[in-house]
């Protein structure tokens, strides 16, 4: 495992694979600070995304469908936003988030190839997008009061400034933006 500190040199965003060749920013304007309405059965995705424009740094790794993957996400997450000088609050929010997008793929997604953590930086935005080869649509559930798990894509509607699902032919995008 790969952990990242802050002396380390972020990761150029070039693709490795066909499934990061893929990974873009998601085409909603990320400059709206309206949350998108959390939709419990059917998130909201496009089967056509769009590169978004006006990206001043991006970043992008590739890491195993495994629970281990989880804190190397977030170690990623925070080096990159810390490169960037992005406020304390965004990125502590980043981390949180990536560790439950991620966590969700490794315990719910079918992607043998890894999952593409990929990060962009709009100028006043940070967005994070979590790839995997599942086109299987995450599902918010309604978790009891004792119950240790089931509040992830919750957490993501009440922290993230955006969020949503993209779905393609290379499987799916969960992405999240925040104000940096």
């Amino acid at each position: 495992m790969k952990l990242y500190n802050h002396s380390d040199p972020v990761p150029a965003a070039k693709p490795t694979s066909a499934r990061q060749a893929a990974i873009h920013p998601p085409h909603r304007p990320m400059t709206e600070a309206a949350a998108l309405p959390l939709r419990l059965t059917s998130p909201s995705y496009s089967s056509s995304p769009r590169p978004q424009e006006g990206v001043t740094a991006s970043a992008v790794v590739t890491l195993p469908n495994a629970g281990s993957s989880v804190a190397e996400a977030r170690s990623y997450v925070e080096h990159v936003l810390n490169t960037w000088k992005v406020r304390e609050d965004a990125a502590e929010a980043a981390r949180l988030l990536v560790s439950e997008v991620v966590g969700n793929c490794a315990v719910h997604a079918d992607s043998p190839g890894g999952v593409d953590v990929a990060v962009w930086h709009y100028g006043t935005v940070v967005v994070v997008q979590v790839r995997d080869s599942d086109p299987q649509l995450p599902v918010a559930r309604a978790a009891a009061l004792d119950d240790e798990c089931g509040r992830g894509l919750l957490l993501v509607e009440a922290v993230a400034h955006a969020w949503g699902v993209e779905v393609d032919s290379q499987g799916k995008s969960v992405w999240f933006s925040l104000s940096a």
